[in-house]
């Protein structure tokens, strides 16, 4: 399943500095702003301490993954009005799986808020030595998902004398209770094995396994197999 970028301009409005956000009915979208993009460096809003409100639109349907890049100091995501997600640490990855309703054209909004916290366990209180630039910091990203998809693959070297590698295997999703499982190291004869209750953890012999050096920095390539799902990931030894 291909992602699509909605990376562009979104639509933005921002709510104002000592406002409370309770709801997007309170956004009025009056500024055309880049994604990726701080809105606090643009002329308009430079500098400038608040909540606000970036909106696109997109044609999709069904189950999705949402993925978010990066953004910040703290956010939250909302689809066609209602909220899916919050994101509270910046620069970092977030993922959202959600039903996205009927085939068609939806609503994707995302508030952000870059004022000081100074809570305890805050990561950007008033007098920190950063500046807390307010907005979606890279790309955004909407994949449809299949009923289940392997989510999670590591291949850890253990045996280097012989060349075994320890693999560890998660699926996500509605999957199914017992599948096998195929593992192919370089193009080579698949090694068949059974992944029960979404999780496995295999270890295996890598075929004339090849030690990795600075001067000969070796990787080998694993493509894993089950059902009509796929994954590949290269490893050194």
């Amino acid at each position: 399943m291909s992602n699509e970028c909605l990376s562009g301009f979104w639509e933005f409005g921002f709510i104002g500095e000592k406002e409370k956000f309770f709801g997007l009915e309170q956004v009025e979208y009056s500024s055309v702003f880049p994604v990726p993009g701080c809105f606090d460096v643009e002329p308009r809003y430079k500098l400038r301490r608040g909540i606000g409100a970036y909106r696109t639109h997109t044609v999709i349907g069904g189950p999705v993954i949402l993925t978010i890049e990066g953004l910040g100091p703290k956010g939250e995501v909302y689809w066609d009005g209602g909220k899916i997600g919050t994101c509270n640490l910046p620069f970092s990855v977030e993922e959202f799986r959600f039903d996205a309703g009927v085939e068609g054209e939806h609503e994707l909004c995302i508030v952000i808020d870059n004022r000081a916290d100074d809570a305890p366990d805050s990561i950007f209180p008033g007098f920190y030595d950063f500046y807390r630039h307010g907005g979606i910091y890279r790309p955004v990203y909407l994949k449809r998902t299949p009923k289940w998809e392997i989510s999670y693959l590591k291949i850890l070297p253990r045996d280097l004398s012989v060349g075994t590698v320890e693999i560890t295997l998660e699926l996500t999703g509605d999957y199914p209770s017992h599948e096998k499982v195929y593992f192919r190291f370089d193009g080579r004869n698949d090694i068949e094995s059974e992944i029960s209750n979404g999780r496995g953890i295999y270890e295996l012999t890598v075929p004339d396994a090849r030690l990795w050096s600075p001067e000969h920095p070796y990787l080998h390539r694993l493509q894993v197999a089950i059902g009509n799902q796929r994954c590949c990931s290269r490893f050194g030894m």
